[in-house]
């Protein structure tokens, strides 16, 4: 049995279950106790599998992120972060409202109406209904006002997650990146 070793995809294969056609490009031939050294027997901790230059399996020593790979991916997470606490809804009156994507399309299209109800001196009203599913009845001042603090809501959640941003990019170590990323959402 031929045992083959792909830099690519850093996998191996064996003649017996793989024909020889269907093996990626970068294949080299390698032996069955390189096979079972790096694959059936456990990786040791602080290596992984790799390829060396000319395409070999090796096992190469996992070295740690530095400083700004760090700080990229502590910014990515608060960008997903701020998106969670951004539409996991917000107070109004005491109550709180739902702020996910199709929430916040209701909420803005019951302002226009509630807004050209307004301007024509029209009566307007709704009963909105809460993230707890209370009814809560609001006139056009009411329903502008709601809008106005889902607007204040997602203004102050991005100021947060800039905020954070920021400290992340002038935190001197991984330690202080954790301190920022941990600290609770307000």
């Amino acid at each position: 049995m031929k045992t083959f070793f792909s830099a690519s995809t850093l996998g191996f294969y064996l003649s017996e279950v793989c024909p020889k056609s269907s093996l990626p490009n970068d294949c080299v031939e390698t032996n069955y106790e390189t096979y079972r050294a790096m694959v059936l027997a456990p990786i040791p901790a602080g290596f992984e599998l790799a390829a060396d230059d000319s395409g070999r399996p090796i096992l190469r020593e996992v070295l740690p992120p530095s400083l700004d790979e760090l700080r990229a991916a502590a910014a990515s997470r608060i960008n997903a972060a701020r998106d969670r606490v951004e539409e996991g809804g917000f107070a109004y009156r005491g109550a709180m409202i739902d702020s996910d994507s199709r929430s916040v399309e209701r909420i803005n299209t019951a302002a226009m109406a509630a807004l050209i109800a307004k301007t024509s001196n029209q009566q307007y009203s709704i009963d909105w209904k809460t993230a707890g599913n209370e009814k809560m009845p609001l006139d056009a001042d009411g329903m502008l006002g709601l809008q106005a603090a889902l607007q204040a809501w997602v203004r102050h959640v991005l100021d947060e997650a800039d905020k954070r941003k920021l400290a992340i990019s002038v935190a001197s170590s991984d330690d202080e990146i954790e301190v920022i990323e941990t600290k609770p959402w307000q």
